[in-house]
């Protein structure tokens, strides 16, 4: 059997080398034939008459004879033919005639048919003589191959004579009656050995080949391809013996690649040969492994690698066909390195390395040469994106984790690199993409710190590489900058930003791990958001300052993001509940939390406003604005809070601290809103003005709400009380705000507002205040006497009254002096509000010398009152 496989590799390689010497000879024939027509057709060319003038068009000028003088003529305007029109149509392909459909039926297609039908009645023929025993086993198959040998003998014959379709026909069908010979002998009657019956299946082969080459028939290649490849199926090829089969068929793919390569428009012969050779290259791989598989697997890859070089290389447009084929090549070599290492796992990253190379290696000799319109540029970017992609895979084999994110890392740094340098977007753009996945793996891979056992805050891996990744990137920012390539400008920015926003996590993810595996309690548990937020804060300010430095007006925006979410973070942590025993007012961590970032914020607002923002991020300071006057309205309310809750054992009573502490929030609501006013007038910026609006109104609101349900319990003394101390605070404020309105900047509605809750708040103050009164008195006297309780209801509701009355009366001289005529109507508002309570309550509800001195009150002064309107009516 060993002898009968190297007798075969012999005989085949004998068959190649004689079938490439035969092809070199015809062509030489060819050229020598052409060289010795041109002088022939020469002088034919220089015997043909002198071709006859063409009669010109009209509107083109006359052409003039020698010595004939031609009159001017006046010029003919000429429409101009848009350009659409003027160019010229893509000469259509000419139609058929009659005779030629004929001889293409009766020529061609007839002979095809008759071949073929040739064949099926011979093997009815044969097939009768063989069921009745005519001839004997032998003498059948001898005589199928002496009728294959006379076919072709025909075949060459008819050709000779100028019948070149008719004599393909005949030679097809010869080859096919000799692979029927061949297999018959092997399998039906067994007197032919596995070696001997490959053996001639592979010169028959070799022979149609051959004959395809000599008559120039693509039917003749294509009958010696599927015979070349069946040949292993149909004889039933044995496993055991792989080395010989895998050197068969290199033997295979190397004739059918060379063939093609001397017949351009023969190429499907190298797609079906490619395909057919890998999937039984493939198929005897599953049925067992070995390690010089990869040779002939490299040895496969190889010859179809360089029939692609060699085809690139000539002038033509790059089918697509070939493409897909080509890329199939790297990809069948890749699989086929990805299964190997399951048996042999060994070098495998190393291996994939070395095969990116090979397509490498054509770009890099086309630029030293300086020969890149020898290759197309589909054909560039197919072997470039083939290197890249294979390069990248080669990484994640090879390494994984950190590791994998440095390489990947390198690998995009240098391979922007070189495409500013080169200027070739394609290999920039995957450069920037792989980037973007090294840092996703970056991100990804923190869940995995915290199982590592060595792990030193900043000194650490983690550090280097997201400090590797941001270095690179920062200065192929100041590279693409410096190149000033067009249409690459917005590339910088967002490389700077890629580098703010990575070291910004790697701020983040530092922190937490350094609190996480410390394992702090206690204080420093509490307050890490705190110093998380904090460090947000400081690096935010620190990337605007780079950005307005740098001039890198997206760094600035983007600064703008970091601080807001900084801002916001700690305000929402803020909230939480701390414990009373860590809190000391002021010099607490949430404190100094809150102005760190306020002071970043001022500092941030203070340095971009000479900068010229994006056009569509002209909010953002604005919002940064105000959520830093949130967060001050937020740090005021949390620190008297917890201030107050501090020193609430010195009450010595929860409930009256508790009452305490809500007076001194919304006194600090009002005080901020004074704040807000200053602060606003000074860098006149309305937006803080309106947040001292707010903040006045919520304070004002607040104070109110809280003075109607003051326990009377509460040691309380009137007029010297906190509920008398916020209201009164709270109309002054009110009563400036609506004096200043203008000045504010504030719209007639809220000054309205305004007037009407100070008109409100000083009524709840008196009400309140003369309630508390009676209210106090019988808390202290703490009699069950309903009489006493009902003498003292009647003082109160006497009292109420009468201090409505003089309320309304000073409001209403206040408005006549002052010509306000908002307060006259308020006083008007107010007296009938008691004229309700007198006739509708007082009347009912109180003893009749209670009821006598409310009347009379009421009566005299809206007498009094009538008496103004119509002694100083001119002032209204």
């Amino acid at each position: 059997m060993n002898f009968f496989m190297w007798l075969l590799l012999l005989l085949l390689s004998a068959g190649w080398i004689y079938l490439f010497l035969t092809v070199n000879e015809l062509k030489k024939r060819v050229i020598r034939i052409e060289k010795q027509m041109k002088p022939q057709a020469e002088p034919a060319e220089a015997s043909q008459p002198a071709a006859k003038p063409e009669k010109p068009m009209p509107g083109q000028p006359v052409a003039a004879k020698p010595g004939i003088p031609v009159p001017d003529k006046p010029s003919v305007p000429v429409q101009s033919v848009p350009k659409k029109e003027a160019k010229a149509k893509k000469p259509s392909r000419p139609k058929r005639n009659r005779k030629e459909w004929e001889y293409l039926i009766g020529g061609r297609w007839l002979n095809r048919i008759g071949a073929v039908a040739l064949v099926i009645g011979l093997v009815f023929f044969v097939k009768y003589a063989f069921d009745y025993h005519w001839v004997n086993e032998i003498v059948r198959v001898l005589m199928g191959g002496a009728f294959g040998i006379l076919l072709l003998a025909g075949g060459r014959h008819y050709y000779r004579k100028q019948l070149p379709i008719f004599a393909q026909g005949l030679i097809g069908a010869g080859t096919a009656t000799l692979y029927a010979s061949v297999y018959a002998a092997f399998d039906f009657y067994h007197f032919l050995s596995f070696g001997m019956a490959i053996l001639l299946m592979s010169l028959v082969t070799m022979l149609a080949l051959w004959q395809a080459l000599v008559y120039d028939s693509l039917a003749i290649s294509l009958l010696g391809w599927i015979g070349a490849f069946i040949t292993l199926p149909v004889l039933g090829a044995d496993p055991g013996n792989q080395v010989g089969l895998f050197t068969y068929l290199v033997f295979v793919a190397l004739g059918m690649v060379l063939i093609s390569l001397k017949k351009r428009n023969w190429t499907i012969l190298y797609h079906l040969t490619l395909y057919a050779i890998y999937v039984c290259c493939f198929a005897l791989m599953t049925s067992s492994s070995h390690s010089w598989h990869l040779l002939y697997l490299t040895a496969f890859w190889l010859i179809f690698y360089l029939y692609e070089l060699a085809v690139a290389r000539k002038p033509g447009v790059w089918p697509a066909a070939h493409l897909v084929t080509a890329s199939f090549n790297a990809f069948f070599m890749l699989l086929g390195l990805l299964i190997l290492p399951l048996h042999h796992a060994v070098w495998t990253g190393e291996k994939v390395y070395l095969f990116s190379v090979a397509y490498l290696l054509p770009l890099a000799w086309l630029k030293w040469k300086r020969r890149e319109r020898e290759f197309s540029k589909t054909e560039r970017n197919r072997y470039g994106f083939t290197f890249l992609f294979l390069v990248t895979l080669a990484g994640m084999i090879k390494w994984n984790g950190l590791a994998l994110a440095n390489v990947w890392t390198i690998e995009s740094f240098v391979l922007v690199w070189l495409a500013l340098r080169e200027k070739v977007k394609q290999a920039f753009y995957f450069g920037t993409a792989l980037y973007g996945i090294a840092a996703l793996l970056l991100l990804g891979w923190t869940a995995e710190i915290l199982s590592l056992h060595h792990w030193i805050p900043v000194w650490n891996r983690e550090t280097f590489s997201y400090f590797l990744w941001a270095g690179m990137v920062t200065f192929q920012a100041c590279q693409i900058r410096k190149s000033r390539t067009p249409g690459w400008e917005p590339w910088f920015e967002i490389f700077y930003t890629g580098s703010a926003i990575m070291l910004f996590f790697w701020l983040s993810i530092e922190i937490n791990i350094y609190f996480d595996r410390s394992a702090r309690t206690g204080f420093w548990e509490l307050n890490r958001y705190f110093v998380l937020y904090m460090i947000w804060a400081l690096y935010s300010l620190l990337v605007h300052e780079t950005g307005l430095r740098q001039r890198v007006r997206v760094l600035v925006p983007v600064s703008w993001g970091m601080m807001f979410l900084a801002l916001v973070s700690v305000a929402v942590w803020g909230m939480a509940d701390q414990p009373l025993s860590s809190f000391v007012p002021v010099f607490n961590m949430r404190f100094l939390a809150f102005l760190v970032e306020i002071g970043c914020v001022i500092l941030m607002l203070w340095r971009g406003r000479k900068a010229e923002p994006l056009p569509s991020l002209k909010w953002a300071p604005v919002l940064l604005l105000g959520a830093l006057l949130v967060l001050l309205f937020e740090i005021v309310t949390l620190e008297v809070g917890g201030t107050s809750d501090y020193f609430a054992p010195a009450f010595g009573d929860y409930t009256r601290a508790q009452w305490y502490k809500g007076f001194f929030i919304s006194l600090s609501w009002i005080g901020y809103s004074l704040l807000c006013v200053w602060l606003g007038r000074s860098f006149r910026q309305k937006l803080i003005l309106f947040f001292a609006w707010g903040s006045l109104g919520l304070g004002v609101l607040s104070v109110m709400f809280q003075g109607l349900f003051l326990p009377a319990r509460i040691n309380w003394m009137p007029v010297i009380n906190i509920r008398f101390a916020a209201l009164f605070i709270s109309a002054a404020c009110l009563y400036l705000y609506q004096s200043k309105g203008k000045a504010l900047e504030a719209k007639r509605i809220w000054v309205l507002l305004a007037r009407i809750l100070l008109v409100v708040l000083l009524f709840e103050l008196i009400t309140v205040e003369i309630s508390g009164i009676f209210a106090h008195r019988l808390w202290e006297l703490n009699t069950g006497n309903p009489v006493l309780q009902h003498q003292i209801e009647n003082q109160k509701q006497l009292a109420l009254s009468i201090s409505w009355i003089f309320y309304s009366l000073l409001l209403m001289l206040t408005g006549i002096w002052r010509k306000w005529a908002w307060l006259r109507w308020s006083a008007i508002s107010l007296f009938g509000l008691s004229i309700l309570k007198i006739f509708l309550f007082d009347l009912s509800s109180i003893e009749t010398l209670y009821r006598i001195v409310s009347f009379m009150a009421l009566g005299v002064i809206l007498l009094a009152v009538s008496y103004l309107y119509q002694r100083y009516r001119e002032r209204f």
